[in-house]
């Protein structure tokens, strides 16, 4: 999981726990404290420990912790990657370019890591198809900021999970469903 992930996990909890529930995050995950760089590839299995002491701290289950980290994600985003958000101009744009970021992102040191995650596989006028393939099984937050940046852009549309890798499919699909303007 790259880095930039992780720091945005613990950036919420930082927020909503102060510093004390960051430190009680990585007790939690039984990993030493640390900052991650952004751009640099770390084990799914750390990701997965304080993705998992997370909905400890927060007392919740899976689909409302995804939920938590998707608004989080939509909320910081924007800020962070202002151009991206502004160059894209819509959703369906935003939606086209995330296969190509993630791709990019990781540092050179990194890039041999990089496992495809998220691919387009059908785009027209009317919808868009995400493949999400992954061992984190984060496809909630597919779907609820999918949904965020629909209403980021005033969008109307839906956004519906047609296929999931924990109820046996071979991986994860979401729909993003454009309403006509």
């Amino acid at each position: 999981m790259m880095g930039h992930i992780n720091n945005l996990l613990i950036q919420m909890v930082e927020k909503h726990h102060g510093s004390e529930g960051v430190s009680r995050l990585f007790i939690l995950a039984r990993i030493p404290k640390k900052h991650y760089q952004l751009e640099i590839i770390y084990p799914e299995e750390e990701f997965q420990a304080l993705y998992a002491a997370t909905k400890e701290i927060y007392g919740v289950e899976d689909e409302a912790a995804q939920k938590a980290f998707a608004d989080y994600f939509m909320e910081a985003s924007p800020v962070m990657f202002p151009a991206i958000f502004s160059v894209a101009g819509n959703a369906r744009s935003l939606f086209e370019k995330i296969p190509t970021i993630h791709k990019q992102w990781p540092a050179a040191a990194s890039a041999k890591q990089f496992q495809e995650k998220l691919l387009i596989l059908e785009s027209d006028e009317k919808r868009l198809v995400f493949k999400y393939d992954s061992p984190n099984h984060l496809c909630g937050v597919l779907r609820f900021v999918a949904k965020g940046v629909l209403d980021h852009y005033h969008e109307k549309g839906t956004v519906t999970e047609t296929q999931c890798a924990l109820k046996g499919a071979p991986w994860c699909e979401v729909e993003v469903r454009f309403a006509a303007s």
